[in-house]
């Protein structure tokens, strides 16, 4: 039921001497925030403090559109207002406030005022209670859904904050967590799917994984387990906790309300509950809650007792002892580090590298990501996935497999062409310094077969060591040292998707990414790339080298249009190309967003397309905007013309 405490109040200052009795509680008549009086001021002008406050303001105009003045001698009072408490600072003692009230003061006429028969301690009572019964609402919830899984040992504060959403406008949310159990989902299925199928390559392997992450499957999962009825959603509002809503409607007997759960929340919670868990008990809790959540883990086995041991060659030396050496990790299986250094034009029917840089994708993602979880405790979810994303792109990673490990040097390669480039790339990097280059990332051009050798090298260190998270973990840490020291999770965005946020902020849907050829002779290869709006091409078109990645193509003429866009004096200024009416401003993007829940796989929006860049613009605004994680789209836009669709349409389960 509703619950109300009536507290008396006057605008009869007579009754209360003020000036002699400071220490009073008042609030503006039209709201009920308590404020402690600290002083009458009669040497201000009440005229004055209300143009200073904006929201003085709104409450005079209105009074004087109804012809209520405020008085030329009104009275001035100085006051502070009451501190909101929220439910945290019950689960954290460190979050804890030393007093209830602020330290800045406010200035209030006594005519816009009412003062409150209320004493300090009947304040301080009363602001405990609300954030008091959203932490026991909380706590009981997370108790039933650990209840419910069966997994006791679950830290309890981790699950409240892994089913805490940014909408309850709490001190703390889910989003971090999601963060960190998005990256152990990733690696957990990769490790399933390729103990499961042995025989299948890159492609049907991350085909299968996706069909088992992506947000559909989440969502599916989630709503079979009922998760959001464990949500924390609602506002943690210091005057206002109602146990009953006007939504509560009784169904088969049960008193249920009606809540609206915000976009993609269930695939978060989802996520962060399995965030929730590795931080708990590590790799077997986080392998335990994923396998009970009904994902495609492969069980809750740990990953070195599932599966069968490295066989050790005894008798065969190292082929490659000088890359050992820099990896500081020594083969135990010297075929696997011969695998993981074959590229597939060398292969020749056997195996080569693919297998392996698919699984050390993973590994290395999640490593990251744990590092900087834990190294940056205020950094948000967004922060973290740019920090990631510096340290896990194809430039990073080739300039540590030709600075540090030299592995342009052993790649087996039947490519010419592919060595030649190795070898400029290789000469490139020796000038520049680890700092330079993580600067420049978004310039820099190197062959992918550089970054996927050391994936590669990292996915042979996991399987060799018996699956040892902590083995190759170490190897990530030591190969990466000199970029973790530097990258921090406030480094700036890449130039394409700045320019995303750039165009989802005015609110257009009608930009694209083109690619096409710039002469017949060169045709069906297209080299180059144009920014359009409303069908204008903006400039002239970037021209991009053979063999140069889509996201570099696109990163150069993101800047050079930009550039256009916002100059006024340009013919290509935005709001001269721009025909979006106001309707379909507030329309189109919402209905882009909503989008986004049914996209299986981030990394297939197409760009060059106007429904795709729409989508992944509007994605990208809300994610910004609420602190969830937002990867530079570098790395992980794909282009449309580079997927494997040799795959079946098959979801892995358990």
């Amino acid at each position: 039921m509703n619950h109300s405490t009536c507290t008396p109040a006057s605008t009869n200052w007579r009754a209360i001497y003020p000036s002699e009795s400071p220490d009073i509680i008042i609030s503006l008549k039209n709201e009920s925030k308590p404020s402690r009086l600290v002083a009458s001021r009669p040497d201000l002008v009440a005229a004055e403090c209300v143009a200073k406050d904006p929201y003085l303001s709104k409450i005079v105009a209105y009074n004087t559109d109804r012809g209520i003045d405020l008085p030329e001698d009104d009275l001035v009072y100085q006051c502070r207002p009451l501190l909101q408490m929220t439910s945290t600072e019950f689960r954290d003692p460190n979050r804890q406030k030393s007093t209830l009230w602020s330290e800045q003061d406010i200035f209030l006429p006594q005519s816009l005022c009412r003062w409150m028969n209320m004493s300090h301690d009947t304040i301080s009572f009363f602001s405990l209670l609300p954030p008091l019964t959203h932490l026991l609402s909380s706590v009981y919830r997370a108790r039933i859904l650990l209840q419910k899984l069966k997994t006791p040992r679950l830290d309890l504060d981790r699950t409240i904050e892994a089913f805490t959403l940014p909408s309850a406008n709490a001190s703390f949310n889910n989003q971090r967590l999601e963060t960190l159990g998005d990256s152990f989902l990733k690696v957990a299925t990769t490790i399933h799917v390729y103990n499961r199928f042995p025989f299948k390559h890159e492609g049907q392997l991350s085909y299968l994984r996706q069909n088992s992450v992506c947000n559909r499957y989440l969502l599916g999962r989630g709503h079979v387990l009922d998760l959001p009825s464990f949500m924390t959603i609602e506002p943690n509002s210091q005057r206002t906790w109602r146990l009953t809503t006007k939504n509560t409607t009784r169904i088969q007997g049960e008193w249920l309300v009606k809540r609206t759960i915000p976009r993609r929340s269930v695939q978060d919670c989802m996520e962060a509950l399995i965030g929730a868990a590795w931080l708990s008990g590590g790799e077997v809790m986080a392998l335990d809650v994923g396998t009970k959540l009904g994902l495609c883990f492969g069980g809750i086995k740990s990953w070195q007792d599932r599966y069968t041991s490295v066989r050790m060659d005894v008798d065969q030396s190292s082929p490659f002892p000088a890359l050992e050496e820099s990896l500081g990790y020594q083969f135990k299986n010297k075929s696997l580090l011969v695998e993981a250094v074959t590229h597939p034009s060398f292969a020749h029917g056997g195996a080569s590298y693919q297998r392996l840089e698919f699984l050390g994708d993973a590994i290395l993602d999640f490593v990251t990501m744990d590092y900087f979880f834990n190294n940056y405790p205020t950094a948000t979810s967004a922060q973290l996935s740019r920090a990631r994303a510096r340290c896990v792109c194809n430039p990073t990673l080739a300039a540590i497999a030709t600075k540090k490990l030299a592995a342009h040097k052993v790649l087996f390669s039947d490519s010419i062409s592919l060595i030649k480039d190795m070898s400029e790339t290789a000469r490139m990097f020796a000038s520049m310094e680890f700092t330079e280059i993580v600067d420049d990332l978004w310039r820099l051009d190197a062959p992918k077969a550089l970054g996927d050798v050391v994936e590669a090298l990292l996915g042979a260190v996991f399987v060799d060591s018996n699956w040892e998270y902590s083995v190759v973990k170490r190897v990530v840490i030591h190969l990466l040292d000199e970029v973790l020291g530097y990258v921090h999770p406030d480094m700036p965005m890449d130039p394409t998707s700045e320019f995303l946020l750039w165009v989802a902020k005015r609110k257009c849907t009608e930009v694209t990414f083109r690619k096409d050829s710039s002469s017949p002779e060169i045709a069906p290869r297209k080299d180059q790339v144009s920014v359009v709006v409303h069908g204008v091409d903006v400039g002239s078109p970037t021209i991009i080298k053979p063999k140069t990645t889509p996201a570099l193509g696109r990163a150069m003429a993101s800047s050079n249009a930009r550039q256009l866009l916002e100059d006024p004096t340009s013919e290509f200024f935005f709001d001269k190309l721009c025909t979006c009416t106001i309707e379909e401003k507030e329309r189109n993007p919402e209905l882009y967003q909503a989008a986004m829940d049914l996209t299986s796989d981030e990394a297939d929006i197409n760009l060059e397309t106007v429904e795709g860049f729409a989508t992944a613009s509007q994605d990208l605004l809300i994610r910004e905007a609420t602190n969830v994680e937002s990867t530079d789209l570098v790395e992980e836009v794909s282009d449309p013309d580079e997927r494997d669709s040799d795959s079946d349409d098959t979801v892995v389960y358990p």
